[in-house]
């Protein structure tokens, strides 16, 4: 089996095996609440299966047995085997809540926000979900810890899935959950990622590195057990104790460097690499002289991440020699904590504080290490548009970085591609304000100028200076140009009021015509003004004359309301000849009869089985029908007249579904469901009410037209987040 498929994670782990990997055991309370959230989870699930026919617990529990040895704290396991029963099996947050308190149902509400949004869309909505998972991020960093886990197991059990989702979920993977694990320095984290994706979006490439690695496995190994026996004899002689490792780099970081630098795999020369891992730095220095006693270093490979920490916490001593015959070897020195810090991040500052140990020293304080992450928060204050906020999301916070010094000697992480202009503001908004030039490397230089690794940058200031509009095109961070565009409409809100009202009244004429009423404009875009992420009416025209809104994306909710789009049919003329496209596929009974089962009305995407009655064609039910097992069994099991049958072509056409709520009554509760159906763009085509004054409650019934059993399970798991509703289910009896 592949070694990234861990046959463990295809099964089930007891609650035992999970406290076992918690080191220190939790306190006797922790571990009643563990074992609390497994049973519960187990309970929720128990009827679910995984595209692989697996009982779909394996998924919560694998992802609590990963969390598990990582931090010890009871609260996140919890979370992490809760963490999909709000999405999937409709248990609610308050519910949640009052069985295992705020803290978990603050982390599997943020883990569920996480998991509603789609990376690859660029909608005004998709703005307002990426700000709640930033935000969730923010508030509480175990959620994206639950997240991480999350993900790894579904790409350790992704081959069940179509080869097109494979590849999607691969690709969001590596554009988004990798860089994230490397942000909080878990590289363990990141190169499993790393690899999984890679297997799937370059299938081809990946084996055939795999192959190239085996051919030369044996000699590797050789090399790696030579250099071991070597430092282990030097330093047992200087009285030193380390632990000696040889390793391999991953497959992904391999492609990457021949991708960057031109390279065959031949030419790759720096493949090994040995870890040292000793007490003190002291020792981590020492240990540097050995190494290059023994051995020839390369110059300009080595980094002292110790004297200079990465922003993410990582610490360690990287150099390169031309080693045991004449192989060019990668060494890494670092202490045990130094260590335990760069594989697990900031999971680490749990296990530290959970047995009292120091969160200070190479880790530094837990604020410091997530800088990165408020400095984003701050950020999305401001952002409107959502594909600016996608690049510059992955520019700003996910790709390579370059690490420049102030005149001080404090090191600065930037994304590749800053200018000095985007420094100024990366320190305070005042000095980018009044930034006029820099000063690098003690030569005088523009705000244009772009960083390189190893710049010592001091930023020049004038009173006179200030932010103008062609600083939008000099400014390459989304922070930078956010702060400038700040400036702008403070300084100039008349004139981009005026530009911006007068943009939406021209093109809605354009593109709506005789339809639009110029008075009915700001009665209209008012209950939208929360999804644009402003206040009032003014702010929406500032917004759009200075080109943080697109005026596209305001005139099209103006077109929603004025001139409500038709459900798309393909005209009777383009509609293809031939014959009529069915519903239901029966095996080896093409043309049967087939009818949809009242007691279960299954939906397309759900697992269905037909079974033969006398007379009325062929009822499909779906497979998990109590009452086609009540038939079957009155009749004696009936083997005979079950057939095997599967959705076809015809079987997305829309069709109803009921979906029955029972709520906290409250003001405005029957228009924020509504507002949470239309927001999905699903039509709500009945509704009906009633309350109970006695005890608060009210049941609401609705009826939606949906595609297939997906989508309805974005519906419900949409309600699910509407403050006051309790629970929620389909209604199958009635249509």
């Amino acid at each position: 089996m592949d070694k990234l498929l861990l046959p463990e994670s295809l099964t089930i782990p007891s609650v035992e095996e999970i406290l076992a990997r918690m080191d220190p055991r939790p306190s006797d309370k922790g571990v009643l609440l563990i074992r609390k959230a497994y049973e519960t989870a187990k309970e929720a699930h128990k009827d679910q299966r995984r595209k692989s026919g697996e009982p779909y617990f394996i998924h919560p529990a694998r992802v609590a047995w990963h969390l598990a040895g990582m931090i010890n704290d009871p609260a996140t396991i919890a979370a992490g085997l809760l963490h999909d029963v709000v999405e999937d099996c409709f248990l609610t947050n308050p519910a949640i809540k009052a069985q295992f308190g705020e803290e978990v149902a603050e982390l599997v509400e943020g883990v569920t926000k996480i998991s509603a949004i789609n990376f690859t869309s660029e909608t005004e909505n998709q703005v307002g979900n990426l700000r709640k998972m930033i935000l969730a991020m923010a508030r509480d960093v175990r959620v994206l810890l639950i997240k991480l886990c999350d993900r790894l197991h579904n790409m350790q059990t992704l081959e069940h899935l179509p080869p097109p989702r494979q590849r999607a979920v691969a690709q969001s993977t590596l554009d988004i959950y990798a860089p994230l694990a490397n942000r909080l320095g878990m590289t363990r984290m990141r190169t499993l990622l790393e690899d999984l994706s890679m297997r799937y979006i370059n299938p081809a490439e990946f084996h055939r590195l795999e192959r190239k690695l085996a051919v030369r496995a044996e000699r590797d190994q050789r090399i790696v057990e030579e250099t071991r026996r070597l430092l282990s004899e030097h330093l047992e002689r200087m009285g030193i104790p380390a632990a000696v490792h040889g390793r391999r780099k991953h497959i992904y970081s391999i492609h990457m460097k021949m991708k960057r630098q031109g390279l065959r795999f031949e030419e790759v020369r720096d493949i090994l690499a040995i870890r040292l891992i000793t007490d003190t730095i002291a020792e981590c220095y020492e240990i540097l002289g050995i190494v290059h006693s023994l051995w020839k270093p390369i110059t300009g490979f080595f980094k002292d991440y110790i004297a200079t920490p990465k922003e993410n916490g990582y610490r360690s001593i990287h150099t390169t020699v031309i080693g045991v015959e004449n192989e060019v070897t990668e060494i890494q020195i670092r202490t045990h904590e130094m260590h335990q810090i760069a594989e697990e991040g900031i999971a680490a500052h749990w296990k530290y504080k959970e047995v009292g140990g120091s969160t200070n020293g190479s880790w530094g304080s837990e604020e410091k290490r997530l800088a990165w992450l408020r400095q984003l928060v701050e950020w999305l204050q401001d952002v409107h548009d959502p594909s600016e906020f996608m690049r510059d999301l992955k520019r700003d916070v996910f790709e390579a970085s370059v690490f420049c010094y102030t005149p001080k000697g404090d090191i600065i992480e930037m994304p590749r591609g800053s200018t000095a202009l985007d420094l100024a503001f990366r320190i305070h908004s005042q000095l980018g304000y009044t930034c006029s030039g820099a000063r690098i490397n003690n030569r005088m230089a523009s705000i244009r100028s772009e960083l390189q690794t190893g710049d010592v940058v001091e930023i020049i200031t004038s009173k006179n200076a200030h932010p103008t509009p062609d600083w939008l095109q000099i400014a390459r961070t989304g922070r930078a140009r956010n702060k400038i565009r700040h400036w702008l409409k403070e300084s100039q809100h008349d004139l981009f009021l005026d530009r911006g009202r007068r943009m939406v009244l021209e093109l809605a004429r354009q593109r709506i015509g005789g339809a639009f009423e110029e008075a009915r404009i700001d009665e209209i875009l008012q209950p939208h003004l929360g999804s644009f992420n402003v206040v009032g009416l003014e702010d929406l025209f500032v917004e759009v004359g200075c080109g943080t809104i697109k005026v596209n994306s305001v005139v099209a909710r103006l077109e929603q309301v004025l001139r409500p789009v038709e459900p798309r049919r393909p005209p009777k003329a383009q509609r293809r000849p031939g014959k009529k496209k069915d519903v239901v596929l029966v095996e080896g009974m093409a043309g049967a009869v087939v009818r949809m089962a009242r007691c279960c009305q299954p939906l397309p995407g759900e697992p269905i089985v037909g079974f033969v009655t006398q007379g009325r064609g062929i009822s499909i039910h779906r497979e998990d029908c109590a009452a086609f097992e009540h038939i079957r069994a009155r009749l004696g099991g009936a083997e005979h007249r079950v057939v095997h049958v599967e959705w076809g072509d015809a079987s997305r056409a829309l069709q109803k579904a009921a979906i029955r709520l029972v709520c906290q009554d409250r003001k405005g509760l029957l228009s924020d469901i509504s507002t949470a159906v239309t927001q999905l763009n699903v039509s709500i085509v009945g509704s009906n009410s009633s309350s109970n004054i006695r005890d608060n409650r009210a049941i609401i019934k609705l009826v939606v037209m949906i595609e297939d059993a997906e989508q309805l399970n974005r519906i419900l798991t949409r309600l699910a987040t509407v403050p006051g509703v309790l629970s929620l289910s389909r209604v199958v009896h009635d249509r």
